[in-house]
């Protein structure tokens, strides 16, 4: 048993020690796969295409 262990060293539970419950949380997760986070766009690209949009409504008024 390891004592003074970081999660990078195998303290899966947060105590500090490396032994069984950690490999039992280990185990139980194995193969698992942690969720995507959701794709959100930025601020600034909507931004942008409503300035691109209103460049193409005004241009669209001088031209008629």
């Amino acid at each position: 048993m390891q004592t003074g262990a970081t999660w990078g060293q195998g303290d899966f539970t947060g105590d500090g020690k490396v032994d069984y419950s950690d490999l039992t949380m280990l185990m139980g997760n194995f193969g698992s796969i942690g969720t995507a986070p959701a794709a959100t766009p930025e601020p600034a690209t909507a931004g942008l295409l409503a300035l691109g949009g209103l460049a193409g409504l005004i241009s669209g008024r001088k031209k008629r």
